[in-house]
């Protein structure tokens, strides 16, 4: 694909997805979800696209050949995968995954949300030493190609490991991403456990409208995404120091609220440059609401 025809059908998958949010949220959900009934979608567009794909993987498996993908990657050609996924985009209902997959694939934390699913696979104990080798491979395979089709860096599996790390998943693989030297890690440093009372940079008065517009918002039903830009507004107005450790506030919000507002990991995922991008009008529609310095609307 050309580079203009590359980016008009990036264009087309933006504009996609700012006319259905809703239906992109729910795939999201489903990639994050526990029971991996995302993966399993898309394993079944690939077998439906790509019949001989299934046997090939069986085959590796059973050979143990795991550090090369290049048969995959020329079966996909042969079948022309690509073409017949724009195809199908351009002509998707409403029932197909297919505009919300490749969004998540160019724009969203695909990569991430795969390895952390490999290393969920990985340690579970219904899975044989073969699938765990096989596994622990794919992870290096996707960390590899996300670098080489300069979709991530190394800098950002790092930072990615380190959150990993933090989010308490025991067992992380080491980095392995082609490179004769190691790549040093930072250790999460100590903090005090601050609340959100103690986070929200306000006077006594304006904290307890504040905190009451946040119990509100959350009480709404947000979650994941929603949260993420809440913080992002919230940081933006000054209300909340933008060098808190993610996870401290997240437990913070918990506790001070009660309430559900979605895993860590879902709340990560929306926690990067993307997000300020492409969800920037969601978030200066939550800095009218949450604003107390300002005449404002009081919903949402």
């Amino acid at each position: 694909m050309e580079k203009q025809s590359f980016d008009d059908f990036k264009q087309r998958l933006i504009d996609w997805k700012e006319t259905h949010s809703y239906e992109y949220d729910l795939f999201e959900e489903e990639m994050n979800s526990k029971d991996g009934v995302g993966y399993q979608r898309i394993l079944s567009l690939a077998i439906t696209l790509v019949p001989a794909y299934q046997k090939l993987i069986t085959q590796k498996a059973n050979q143990g050949t795991f550090d090369d993908i290049s048969d995959i990657e020329n079966l996909f050609a042969e079948n022309k995968l690509a073409q017949n996924l724009l195809y199908e985009f351009e002509g998707a209902d409403k029932n197909s995954i297919i505009p919300a997959m490749l969004y998540w694939l160019y724009f969203g934390k695909s990569f991430e949300r795969m390895v952390e699913k490999g290393e969920e696979l990985r340690k579970s104990p219904d899975i044989s030493y073969v699938q765990k080798f096989f596994i622990a491979s794919t992870i290096k395979i996707l960390r590899n190609k996300s670098i080489s089709l300069g979709l991530r860096t190394k800098a950002d599996w790092v930072k990615h490991r380190q959150l990993m790390k933090e989010a308490d998943i025991n067992g992380v693989l080491d980095l392995d991403l082609d490179s004769k030297k190691d790549v040093p890690l930072s250790k999460p440093k100590n903090s005090k456990e601050l609340t959100l009372d103690d986070m929200i940079m306000v006077d006594d008065e304006k904290k307890e409208i504040l905190l009451n517009k946040i119990g509100d918002y959350i009480r709404l039903g947000a979650k994941g995404k929603k949260i993420a830009c809440m913080i992002y507004a919230l940081r933006q107005l000054g209300y909340l120091p933008s060098t808190t450790s993610d996870r401290h506030l997240f437990n913070a919000i918990r506790e001070k609220f009660g309430l559900e507002i979605g895993s860590d990991k879902g709340i990560y995922a929306y926690l990067d440059q993307t997000t300020l991008t492409y969800d920037q009008d969601e978030i200066d529609t939550l800095k009218n609401y949450f604003s107390i310095n300002s005449v404002q609307t009081d919903s949402l």
